[in-house]
This record gives C-alpha cells, sequence and structure tokens, in this order.
C-alpha cells in the first residue's frame, strides 16, 4: 500500500500493475471508492428520463430484464478491474430489479 501511494505521489507516475502485491493494495485502497463513485452515478441516473421517452432508466432497465430471458447486457469500456460491473450490479440488487425476474 505505502509503495503503492508513494509511486502516485510523483510528476511521473510508474506502477507495476502485473505484481501481485501491488494489485491487492489498489483493490484495497481504491475500489471501493471507485465502485461507490459509479454506484452514486447511477442511481443518479434511475429517475433519469430522456424526451425520447417516457420512461426513466429504472423503468427500462426493469422492462428489459423482464421481457430478456438471458439478462440484462451492459458494456464498460477501458474498465480495468470494472468497478462499474460491481456498482451496477449492487444497484440492481438494491432495487431488488433481478429478484423481480429470476425468482
Amino acid at each position: 500500500m505505502i509503495q503503492l501511494r508513494q509511486a502516485y505521489r510523483t510528476n511521473s507516475v510508474q506502477i507495476d500493475y502485473t505484481a501481485s502485491n501491488i494489485q491487492a493494495a489498489y483493490m484495497l485502497a481504491y475500489f471501493p471508492q471507485y465502485v461507490n463513485m459509479a454506484y452514486e452515478i447511477f442511481k443518479s441516473l434511475e429517475t433519469f428520463q430522456d424526451s425520447n421517452t417516457t420512461e426513466n432508466l429504472k423503468e427500462v432497465i426493469t422492462r428489459k430484464l423482464l421481457e430478456n430471458n438471458e439478462g440484462l447486457t451492459a458494456c464498460f469500456f477501458a474498465a480495468g478491474p470494472a468497478p462499474e460491473s460491481v456498482a451496477l450490479s449492487i444497484l440492481l440488487m438494491i432495487n431488488q430489479i433481478y429478484q423481480t425476474k429470476y425468482n
């Protein structure tokens, strides 16, 4: 953890992310914050409504899950360890959208 944080304090950050101790430190120190940030963004978008539809994002996701037997498809570009996918999963579980389909 110390090595990782010291590397971020330089002007030229060079970190060997292939080292398992660096990966573990990153997952402990930074991953939860990125999950939380992505979750808050998704949560704020739940009530977002495009002018082209009468549904908000939560309603669209729920409808897509209920009408699609294969589940929801989401794509995150350059995700690294993919905190966005974890955040979306948490949002779906908290809102019981997933349970609506599969219980």
